[in-house]
């Protein structure tokens, strides 16, 4: 309430109210698992983002949280580049939603090595301090090709060949 005098005139008291709204986006899922993807090679999953608040979201690809991006001290080494472990990758980095409006979204995997990779990529709205968190995994696999000889015969005639003769009886 806000007393409102008017000079020479009544008093009069004004309720103001309002709708304060964040804006924020909603992830179609929290969590993707790539499963096993062959080495230096990409896997795209496709997921959306929608807006679902009554004001426009101005979102980005903010980067990992920092509970995924080893250090120093969990690595054991403080030479470890940040390329080297961003193996999750999104695009679009960036847009607009206007109320109601949804966008797709790549999120690529591109494994350098055969191992379990694990992230946390975070999303960020402007005018919004929370970041929206999606865990992703994947499997770098290294596939391998044995070459066997090749041989003409089926096995059972080639172990009729290999016996010794025998000997006729009379």
């Amino acid at each position: 309430m806000v007393p409102v005098d008017i000079k020479n005139g009544p008093q009069y008291s004004i309720e103001f109210s309002a709708n304060l709204t964040i804006p924020e986006i909603t992830l179609s899922t929290e969590t993707i698992d790539f499963d096993r993807v062959c080495v230096n090679t990409r896997k795209t999953i496709k997921i959306r983002l929608e807006n679902k608040q009554d004001v426009p979201c101005e979102w980005n690809f903010h980067s990992k949280s920092e509970a995924s991006v080893p250090t120093a001290a969990t690595t054991g080494t403080s030479s470890r580049k940040q390329e080297e472990v961003e193996k999750f990758h999104v695009w679009p980095h960036s847009g607009v939603l206007v109320p109601g409006q949804r966008q797709t979204v790549d999120v690529m995997f591109i494994p350098s090595a055969d191992k379990l990779y694990t992230q946390k990529l975070a999303f960020k709205c402007n005018q919004n301090p929370k970041l929206f968190i999606l865990n992703v995994t994947g499997q770098g696999i290294n596939y391998t090709v044995e070459m066997v000889p090749f041989s003409d015969k089926p096995k059972k005639d080639q172990a009729k060949e290999d016996a010794p003769p025998r000997k006729a009886r009379g």
